[in-house]
């Protein structure tokens, strides 16, 4: 428990820290859809950060008069509970049984032996005096810094059997391991073991915390753009994920409303790739990585603030709401030609390389949002852009 103002204020700060991570982890679930993989990581970081502050006795050194059964129970269970959760847990961002059934028996066991574990010490901290709870507290130290093992064991064979990102988890829970033995040790003391100890353990505990977090949200982001790419979504094309159709002109009329409510003008960017059916006619791969590749380029060029969407094969869209200053938009302009003009490197049938340069023309329509027309404007943006290819280069059969 800490007794001095610098030891308080270590461990207030930590609290303020693993209170920051709590509301990232909850934004992001609320951001993302509010998906399983989200959801474990907000409750995995609830849970554990609130088991951190019970276990260093922060509560009771602010506020002596919470001091009672019920929080001596937390503090005998809420580590164990942490552990048996944090445990499963593991087991399915692994994959579990269907990546692998001794990984998945060596986590859900120990996960089912924890939460036994915390279920004894809950009553056991509810039931013995509180002269005796040093004992109870003793046996949860224990128990968490056993668990840490089980926990080693499955990322280090998921590592081993070339989850890449089973080595982060798997440095993760090595901090873990020392982060819980300082954890322990600075509730159990009955001494002051200096701002120093309880520095390093705060740096110990929101290195495994951001550690943890940045891997399990990599992977969400992973099976959460595997499951876009596993199913085609009405209305969005599949080589690119962009919008196309009747799906892309409603998000057109949406960008224009939205500008329309600033009275601000919008620009409609046109994008066509003249020679995209020069490619080899039977190498349809060639086509899909093209356009994937462009679509790349234009978002990139674009931003994230306007809409990209493909109206045809071989015309992109890029819809943005001006402001004032055209200064951006013209700097816009200008990294979108650098982009979309340099030359792909496609893959062919045999796997050789194939540079293939795109023959595009840009073309740009401005005007006011209100009492535009969004699909003149698509149309004649295409038509301007089909006019911005060279001559000299024009596919005579397009």
């Amino acid at each position: 428990m800490p007794t001095s103002v610098h030891e308080i204020a270590i461990a207030a700060a930590l609290a303020g820290g693993l209170l920051a991570l709590t509301a990232l982890a909850l934004a992001e679930w609320l951001t993302e859809g509010r998906g399983v993989g989200a959801l474990r990581n907000l409750v995995f970081v609830a849970l554990m950060g609130t088991a951190v502050v019970l276990i260093i006795g922060l509560p009771e050194a602010l506020w002596p008069a919470l001091e009672s059964r019920v929080l001596r129970m937390l503090r005998a269970s809420l580590g164990p509970l942490a552990a048996s959760t944090t445990l499963y847990y593991l087991g399915q961002w692994a994959g579990g049984m269907r990546q692998d059934p001794v990984m998945n028996r060596i986590t859900n066991w120990s996960a089912a032996v924890m939460l036994v574990v915390a279920l004894g010490l809950a009553l056991a901290g509810l039931l013995v005096p509180p002269e005796r709870f040093r004992d109870v507290f003793m046996l949860t130290a224990i128990s968490n810094v056993l668990a840490v093992l089980p926990g080693f064991a499955a990322a280090f064979r998921a590592a081993k059997l070339g989850d890449r990102l089973a080595r982060g988890m798997a440095g993760a829970t090595t901090v873990l391991a020392a982060m819980t033995t300082g954890l322990y040790s600075l509730g159990l003391s009955r001494h002051d073991l200096g701002a120093g100890a309880w520095a390093l353990t705060a740096v110990l505990t929101l290195t495994f915390f951001i550690l943890t977090s940045t891997v399990v949200s990599v992977r969400n982001r992973e099976l959460r753009r595997l499951g876009r790419l596993s199913r085609i979504e009405p209305g969005v094309e599949p080589a690119t994920q962009l919008p196309t159709g009747s799906h892309l002109l409603r998000k057109v009329e949406d960008a224009f409303w939205t500008a329309g409510q600033r009275q601000a003008q919008c620009a409609v960017v046109c994008i066509y790739l003249d020679n995209l059916y020069e490619l080899d006619a039977e190498n349809r791969s060639a086509e899909y990585q093209l356009l994937a590749a462009m679509a790349a380029r234009i978002r990139r060029a674009a931003g994230f603030r306007g809409v990209v969407g493909i109206d045809h094969p071989r015309c992109f869209m890029a819809v943005l709401a001006l402001e004032a200053d055209r200064q951006p938009f013209a700097a816009m302009l200008q990294r979108l030609r650098a982009y979309v003009g340099e030359s792909v490197d496609l893959v062919g049938p045999d796997r050789a390389p194939q540079r293939f340069t795109p023959r595009v023309g840009i073309g740009v329509v401005v005007a006011d949002a209100v009492g535009a027309v969004p699909r003149v404007l698509l149309d004649e943006a295409e038509a301007a852009a089909r006019a911005a290819v060279p001559p000299q280069l024009m596919d005579t059969q397009s």
